[in-house]
């Protein structure tokens, strides 16, 4: 099973602690977002990931040289020249990611506690061309739309 991990955004809404250090190393409960997923993904059956990079790239590339613990083959799809978006950096990865398999995104910065195995195994059951996991949550950070799809 591989998978992608976005870790090229800036992280803005993290100003403060992304100044200097990228979104993707920001520490939560005393490990880096980035380190936590991976550990995830692995103990959850991924065989290879790949990870796009942009803000602050080299600080990531070094975090995984240094992490070589993971034992676990890991790809960086450099986008520093360029942030490509989430499509574009899919697309960028391509190569990574295209060999008629299914394969796994995910962002960085989701913190969850959901199977990844149990999903993949579900998309792979159900025929679909993609699944998309998503969980309703309470917040007040709705848009509303008419029928025009006017705000």
């Amino acid at each position: 099973m591989k998978a992608m991990i976005l870790a090229a955004g800036r992280g803005t809404r993290l100003q403060a602690l992304t100044e200097s250090t990228p979104k993707a190393l920001v520490k939560a409960g005393g490990m880096s977002l980035l380190e936590r997923l991976i550990i995830k993904m692995k103990v959850q059956g991924v065989s290879e990931i790949v990870i796009n990079v942009h803000h602050f790239a080299d600080q990531i590339t070094a975090f995984l040289q240094e992490k070589d613990y993971f034992n676990i083959p890991i790809d960086i799809s450099n986008e520093s020249n360029k942030l490509l978006e989430t499509g574009g950096g899919i697309l960028k990865a391509r190569p990574f990611l295209d060999d008629k398999e299914p394969f796994i995104v995910h962002n960085v910065d989701v913190l969850s506690d959901i199977d990844l195995r149990k999903v993949y195994e579900q998309h792979i059951s159900s025929g679909a061309l993609s699944t998309l996991a998503v969980k309703s949550r309470k917040t007040s950070r709705y848009i509303l739309f008419d029928d025009d799809l006017q705000m």
